[in-house]
């Protein structure tokens, strides 16, 4: 006997108990999906995969992996560990660890993350930062412009001291 509940098929014992799924028994790959013809407005935030699949406009925070199916459709800025992009995204997105946007795949919007790959034939208009997060937060920007201006002021006081600038 074959035994299937929103998952994998599992084969029937015989001892007149069922098997567990995978999901019940490893509760880090639970997954939310959002099937074709849902559509949600708002916020959304999770710690599971989250499969898109449907229609969502507003915010995306996952500690997890987002994958957007061939039929979703995000008008969203996403935020995620990892994405997978086989829909359209219209938002900015950061991922902590990697984006891949597939063949079928495009993302409209700035993208933050160490790692991209887009595979032949996805689409993508926007701009790239591939710097790791934490580093671009941990420093501001007004430090950041200080550090210019000293740059500037250093390489003033050397051509005036008829030394040749830095470069």
């Amino acid at each position: 006997m074959v035994v299937s509940i929103f998952g994998k098929p599992k084969e029937h014992s015989g001892s007149g108990r069922l098997q567990p799924l995978e999901a019940e028994t490893q509760p880090s790959k639970q997954r939310t999906v959002l099937s074709n013809g849902t559509v949600i407005r708002g916020k959304i935030s999770s710690n599971d995969h989250l499969v898109i699949d449907g229609q969502i406009e507003g915010s995306i925070t996952v500690k997890n992996t987002v994958t957007v199916g061939k039929n979703g459709q995000v008008q969203a800025d996403v935020t995620a560990t990892t994405l997978n992009v086989h829909g359209k995204i219209i938002g900015d997105v950061v991922a902590t660890d990697r984006v891949a946007i597939e063949p079928t795949g495009s993302i409209e919007g700035n993208i933050h993350s160490p790692k991209l790959m887009i595979n032949e034939g996805a689409h993508f208009r926007g701009n790239i930062d591939m710097t790791q997060k934490s580093a671009a937060v941990e420093r501001p920007a007004t430090e950041e412009k200080e550090k210019r201006f000293d740059l500037i002021s250093d390489t003033s006081k050397r051509a005036t001291q008829g030394r040749p600038p830095l470069n």
